[in-house]
């Protein structure tokens, strides 16, 4: 799936729409003003005259002549507003584009226009299914409040130092996206923020016209299982997104149903990630433990290997949150 294609070639049929549209209002206002048509036919020989005038060998031309010729399509241009403003807004005629950057082409001065950016971001966003959430789960909306000052016996920091030292890490993912290679995991018990801070990063990058796939476990592996059983076109999509996005974020590993078909895909996909140096964040409410007893010993190996590994404590902070709004 190209998203920029697919961007591309949406533009490219609204613009033709919106020529399309500008056709039946000329045939509509004609049929209306006819002096109209003859006051544009005019002006379409006019514009034709200095238009040879100018492709003259070496470029010989009469100033004089196309000073006047200019005046006179000047003159027609401001008859045929006062006639159509009669009976229409003075701008009936015109083409209606989106963006009038770049006149829906996509491009100002051989750049790629901003408008091209916004519509890939909202095609990610739509197809990481996470655009509500986004709205509020942000770096703009993360509180530390809700994590405790209290000293954990087993790590030797607190919870909200702890998360201090993973916000600054998730934010210096964020920034050095494009110049550093970093996959992340993130573990521990539920509701410690974890795929609060995964939302906050795919956000970020989402804007910055980054492509993010954001998937939840369940959701992957139901893909991968689909593909493999089923020969489903709209997985076989999405999967190859899991290789090839520009970044991965698996929210809840360990909460779907696997099978070695499956697990041996995903190990696939953890690989090839790693071996093209594209990023992967993974979360998970497992122990290393776990993940080599659930995944194999090979999966865990990949993750210590190449992951950067951060450990969530504190207490349950939508248990918190829920508490504090009774």
């Amino acid at each position: 799936m190209d998203i920029y294609k697919e961007v591309k070639k949406e533009m490219e049929q609204e613009r033709q729409n919106s020529f399309k549209i500008r056709e039946f209002r000329k045939s509509q206002v004609y049929e209306d003003f006819p002096k109209i048509k003859e006051i544009d036919d005019k002006i379409s020989n006019l514009s034709l005259k200095i238009s040879f005038a100018l492709l003259k060998e070496n470029h010989i031309f009469d100033s004089s002549e196309l000073e006047g010729l200019s005046i006179r399509i000047k003159s027609l241009e401001k008859e045929k507003r006062e006639i159509l403003s009669i009976s229409y807004p003075e701008d009936y005629l015109d083409v209606k584009y989106n963006c009038i950057l770049c006149e829906d082409n996509g491009h100002v001065n051989s750049i790629r226009c901003k408008c091209v950016q916004k519509r890939i971001v909202d095609k990610y966003l739509k197809i990481s299914g996470i655009k509500k959430i986004l709205e509020n789960q942000n770096f703009e909306n993360f509180d530390f409040k809700y994590f405790s000052d209290k000293i954990d016996e087993k790590t030797g920091n607190s919870p909200k130092k702890r998360m201090e030292i993973i916000y600054k890490s998730a934010l210096d993912f964020v920034n050095n996206f494009e110049d550093k290679y970093q996959n992340l995991l993130f573990f521990g018990d539920a509701g410690l923020g974890k795929t609060f801070l995964c939302n906050c990063i795919a956000k970020e990058l989402i804007y910055r016209d980054f492509p993010v796939f954001y998937t939840s476990s369940i959701d992957m592996f139901k893909n991968i299982e689909n593909l493999k059983f089923e020969k489903s076109e709209k997985s076989k999509v999405i999967v190859d997104l899991y290789y090839k996005s520009k970044l991965l974020i698996i929210d809840d590993l360990g909460t779907e149903f696997s099978t070695i078909i499956t697990i041996s895909e995903f190990f696939s996909i953890v690989n090839t990630r790693i071996i093209q140096k594209l990023p992967t964040i993974i979360s998970t409410n497992l122990t290393f433990d776990k993940i080599s007893e659930i995944y194999s010993d090979r999966i865990s190996s990949r993750i210590v290997g190449e992951y950067k590994i951060f450990k969530f404590i504190g207490d349950d902070i939508r248990k918190l949150r829920k508490l504090k709004n009774l």
